[in-house]
């Protein structure tokens, strides 16, 4: 009498913990369970009559490096899983089937290196896990299609070598992300084309080593990121088209080593960086057209970039110090394309905390506004060397600054000097009724001539080969420029 009192108590107080349902829920295993043999999985309706809540973590095969679990039909009853849920090392698991009434998984929800494992199927109803969703070296994983209904994931979202993964199908009821994004080293995947309706990341984007993977376009709603954008390793990757939302990125942007990336035009609504701006090892771009926008960060550091050969997009870029490691930090190493540093004309030379720019082989003009008021500042952080000449020494760079000092250097017109490199002859088109002053690196005038038309013919097969200054003084203001005679 007394065990049925306890029974029918048991089932009572199960009933209202889980909600009213066509059927009880009824908790168990408080201190969780590991089920790591099928004969454990085939038991469990035996072993736990009734059972639909498991109130602890359970762990489904994870003896490395295999169990003999083939079917998960043994848990067809369970509805709830509390703590944490591990599917792991099951080569012989083709589906999840048997998961089938599950809607919540209270912790982490990890399935990791099932190799055989094709499909989700089994976990249509899930929509809530509380934890991380870490869907890790599933090699044979072709679709997330199952997990429909899923809308909220309480930690990060994880997925990594899934290699037979085309797509992200199966997230689109994801709108909004607690923690971080990562999608790292899925060999096959092309698109990301389930996170159409993604709006919101609370923490991080990490989006890594995705061999195939040849578009964001699919974050076309993604407008606001809690941390930091890392973008890296995508080899196909051609453009950035999905990020087109992002005004502000609170901490880093960094994109690194995108060997195909032509274009960053889809950054044009971004107008801060809360701390630093990475753009490293992008073998094809050639430009930062798009950050016209851009304002603010903490940092700039652009490095190995083999075909960039203009920093004109950063041309609104005023301020690169606010507050961490990289705070005021101006790197420019190892682009062999790029020729000049206009386009840093704007930036407040009081936000600069440090200037290294070297082995940038075709880097000839380096006195923009900001780069000449930063030398001239007490105590200031400069390492300028390996460039090309008249950018291949802090003294030679500050020489050419001597020559601005007439004016605005950013206020100076255009002056059109061909050919450069040259080895006679030197053409020059500028206003009218001007003089001409040709001078070397230590500031002595070589060359004085009067310029009566918009373009005249200079003879320079006397001057040794080197860099040389040019300035023409006229009616209307002073232009200034510079010359290699080979």
């Amino acid at each position: 009498m007394k065990k049925c009192f306890l029974l029918l108590y048991t089932l009572f107080i199960g009933y209202f913990a889980c909600g009213q349902s066509s059927m009880p829920c009824i908790p168990c295993l408080s201190g969780g369970i590991s089920l790591t043999t099928q004969s454990q999985i085939d038991s469990f309706p035996i072993n736990y009559p009734g059972c639909t809540e498991i109130l602890g973590d359970v762990t489904i095969g994870g003896i490395w490096p295999s169990s003999d679990i083939s079917n998960l039909n043994g848990l067809s009853n369970l509805t709830k899983i509390s703590g944490n849920c591990g599917i792991l090392y099951n080569n012989l698991l083709n589906t999840l089937s048997g998961l089938n009434l599950i809607t919540e998984i209270g912790g982490e929800l990890r399935l990791q290196t099932n190799k055989y494992l094709q499909s989700l199927s089994g976990l249509e109803t899930l929509s809530t896990v509380g934890g991380n969703l870490n869907i890790c070296y599933n090699y044979s994983l072709v679709n997330l299609s199952a997990l429909g209904s899923l809308s909220f994931v309480g930690g990060d979202v994880i997925i990594q070598s899934d290699d037979s993964l085309k797509d992200l199908t199966g997230l689109e009821s994801l709108t909004y992300m607690n923690s971080d994004l990562l999608i790292l080293g899925n060999y096959g995947l092309m698109s990301l084309n389930g996170l159409n309706n993604l709006i919101s990341i609370d923490g991080s984007l990490i989006v890594s080593n995705n061999l195939s993977l040849n578009s964001l376009a699919a974050l076309e709603n993604f407008k606001i990121i809690g941390t930091f954008i890392y973008i890296s390793e995508n080899p196909v990757l051609t453009n950035l088209v999905g990020l087109d939302h992002l005004t502000n990125i609170p901490v880093y942007l960094y994109i690194f080593q995108n060997n195909s990336l032509n274009s960053i035009a889809a950054l044009d609504s971004l107008t801060t960086i809360g701390s630093s701006l990475f753009i490293l090892d992008n073998d094809s771009l050639s430009n930062l057209n798009g950050l016209e926008n851009l304002v603010s960060v903490n940092g700039l550091i652009i490095s190995n970039n083999f075909s960039l050969s203009s920093l004109m997009g950063l041309t609104n870029l005023s301020v690169v110090g606010s507050g961490d490691f990289y705070q005021g930090k101006i790197w420019i190493i190892n682009n062999p394309s790029l020729i000049s540093l206009n386009g840093l004309d704007n930036i407040a030379a009081w936000s600069i905390s440090e200037l290294v720019v070297f082995n940038n082989i075709s880097l000839s003009t380096c006195e923009v506004t900001s780069i000449c008021d930063y030398l001239g500042t007490p105590n200031a952080s400069v390492e300028i060397h390996d460039n090309a000449p008249g950018c291949n020494s802090v003294e030679e760079v500050d020489s050419a600054c001597s020559f601005l000092s007439v004016g605005d250097a950013s206020d100076q017109l255009a002056l059109m000097l061909y050919p450069n490199p040259t080895c006679a002859d030197l053409t020059i088109e500028t206003q009218a009724r001007s003089s001409l002053y040709i001078l070397d690196f230590s500031g002595r005038q070589l060359l004085l001539h009067e310029i009566p038309g918009p373009t005249t013919n200079i003879d320079v097969t006397g001057l040794k080969s080197g860099v040389y200054i040019v300035r023409v003084v006229g009616e209307k203001g002073v232009q200034v420029g510079k010359f290699i005679k080979h």
